[in-house]
């Protein structure tokens, strides 16, 4: 059951105070202190401008220059108070605006890889990055003006009473309409944008298509650009002509209220002055009595209005706080690094495995061994499961059936670090990162010092040395074309820092090579693994690869279809069984002839 929407107001509010106190508790000090000062003046200058009316009804000069300075005194305390709002909210919204997006990065870091491979988390993680800059300063700030205008109010209901309780009761009863209205449409207005993440998204990519400079080649030379422009105006056009009809529907149902409270406020008007006329009232209380009825209205229309929004921002601020609070796996009790002694290497069994939300298996029933040193190499026509083994190897994913062993024990018992440090991994989708050659080869530069000398033999390994010894800044060369300086690759080029990135951990004895050399030529891809085997010895790897020529250098080949091992050997076997190995062989074979 869902806590009362009372209750979670509550606990949405006191975690955004919390976190803004953490961000920056002088700027929250200093919006809280604005809000103060901000609320105590007007019901004092409203006093003294009826003492300046009075005094020069009377003739009495004293009082008018001492109304007049102390009423010229609480407005210069009110532009102070503006001022320092102000400048705190633009302190706080840089600082919260920075903690939040950092938890955002954070959470979406640690939580399970397959959250990427669901739309749903991409919507909720988008909704949560929308609202993580702005709104929960927006929600401190009408916080404090929800202070501001009930000191406001106080003041005003205090003074209206001199005349009549039912003054007062007419602030309350002309701002009530428009309060009832703004939140219903408030409402309505989030539920709409909440429903249309998906859009967004989408108007996003299109927006993205059309602009990257990865995508601009095939948009010319396809001529696509208009039609992803035309389908980025559909989604506007769906986007406006809802947000269109929720506000015509908003303009007309405000106007009624607004002429509600304006006949309210002109029956006061006219009560007062009939007053005044009969001499029941001075010409300083028809001033005071029409300027704080209106400072009133005012206060009370902020004031509700105020906590309209603030209830509104907590709405919008749920989808951070949902996102957030996303569980992530609890840290187990994990075997440490060191190895079994009664088994080496890297065993699956029976091993099934089905992507959540998929229909049928991607993985059914497979079982091999890999010994230390050996090298292994899958094939198989795409979606046939090669890419799964390997991302079940690596961690990202766990079996739904079977288990993986490494070195006698389950993958589920090892230790994330201790079983990333045993692998070296090249994903056919590996990323190109727009930054240093240095930082292209060792990411984690920052936080791990690594040597020269250990980045110049992986450059040398993956054969990128030659290719990074003709960039003008050599290892500092920032790569690509999305910053300035940056100096584009090949896409061989490319593929060879990525290898990089995998030999520069030598203490890996698990390399996962996911087609790694797709943008090689063929010769210099022989020539890579050949090397690759020699400096490996001692060592495990298990190979992707649609080129038999790379194919044929692993001790054993398992021949992939519909997830399942239709076929195992080596080359030379497998050729001779005449089965889908030797047809796929052939088959490639005939392209060279």
């Amino acid at each position: 059951m869902p806590p009362p929407p009372l209750r979670t107001f509550r606990s949405g509010l006191f975690r955004t105070i919390a976190l803004a106190a953490r961000a920056s508790p002088f700027a929250l000090a200093a919006m809280a202190l604005a809000g103060v000062l901000a609320g105590i003046a007007p019901t004092g200058m409203a006093w003294y401008a009826r003492r300046v009316l009075d005094g020069v009804a009377h003739g009495d000069r004293q009082a008018v220059i001492t109304g007049i300075v102390a009423e010229a005194g609480l407005l210069l305390l009110t532009y102070v108070a503006g001022g320092l709002n102000q400048f705190a909210t633009a302190r706080l919204r840089l600082a919260l605006g920075f903690l939040l997006q950092r938890s955002i990065l954070e959470k979406a870091i640690a939580v399970p890889y397959a959250c990427f491979e669901d739309p749903g988390f991409y919507d909720a993680l988008s909704r949560a990055r929308r609202e993580a800059v702005g709104r929960p300063v927006a929600l401190l700030a009408g916080l404090f003006a929800v202070a501001q205008a009930l000191a406001v109010l106080g003041g005003s209901a205090a003074l209206l009473f001199r005349f009549s309780p039912l003054c007062a009761l007419a602030i309350l009863l002309a701002a009530l309409p428009g309060f009832l209205t703004e939140t219903r449409f408030a409402t309505a207005l989030f539920r709409l944008q909440n429903r249309r993440a998906t859009e967004a998204r989408e108007q996003a990519y299109l927006e993205q298509v059309l602009t990257r400079d990865d995508h601009a080649k095939e948009v010319r030379l396809f001529g696509t650009g208009p039609a992803f422009l035309e389908r980025a105006r559909r989604v506007f056009t769906l986007v406006f002509d809802e947000d269109q009809a929720l506000a015509r529907r908003r303009l007309l149902v405000g106007l009624v209220a607004d002429l509600v409270a304006l006949a309210l406020f002109y029956a006061v008007y006219v009560y007062v002055a009939l007053r005044a006329l009969s001499g029941a009232l001075t010409v300083g209380d028809l001033g005071l009595a029409l300027v704080t009825f209106r400072q009133g209205d005012g206060a009370l229309k902020q004031a509700l209005g105020g906590v309209r929004g603030l209830y509104m921002d907590q709405q919008y601020l749920a989808n951070l706080y949902d996102f957030l609070d996303l569980p992530v796996p609890a840290p187990r009790q994990l075997a440490p690094a060191a190895r079994a002694q009664d088994e080496q290497g890297l065993r699956f069994e029976n091993v099934g495995f089905t992507y959540p939300g998929a229909a049928r298996p991607a993985l059914a029933g497979v079982d091999f061994s890999l010994a230390p040193g050996r090298k292994l190499a899958l094939v198989g026509e795409n979606g046939s499961g090669k890419s799964t083994v390997l991302k079940l190897v690596a961690g990202l994913y766990e079996p739904t059936e079977g288990r993986i062993l490494l070195d006698g024990r389950d993958l589920r018992a090892w230790d994330g670090e201790a079983l990333r440090a045993r692998l070296a991994v090249v994903f056919q989708d590996f990323v190109r990162y727009q930054l240093t050659v240095r930082e292209n080869v060792a990411p984690r530069a920052a936080e791990d010092a690594v040597p020269d000398d250990a980045i110049a033999r992986a450059l040398a390994r993956s054969d990128a040395a030659p290719a990074v010894g003709r960039l003008p800044r050599g290892l500092e060369q920032r790569l690509g074309k999305l910053f300035s300086g940056g100096v584009e690759l090949s896409g061989g080029e490319w593929q060879k820092l990525a290898l990089a990135r995998a030999f520069l951990r030598e203490g890996a004895d698990l390399l996962l090579l996911d087609e790694p050399t797709a943008a090689i030529d063929p010769a210099a891809e022989a020539a890579l693994f050949e090397r690759v085997r020699a400096e490996t010895a001692g060592r495990m790897a298990i190979l992707v690869s649609h080129r038999f020529s790379t194919v044929r250098l692993a001790d054993e080949i398992l021949v992939m279809d519909g997830g399942r091992i239709a076929e195992r050997g080596d080359h030379d076997t497998l050729l001779a069984a005449g089965g889908r190995y030797a047809a796929l062989f052939r088959l490639q074979a005939a392209g060279y002839r």
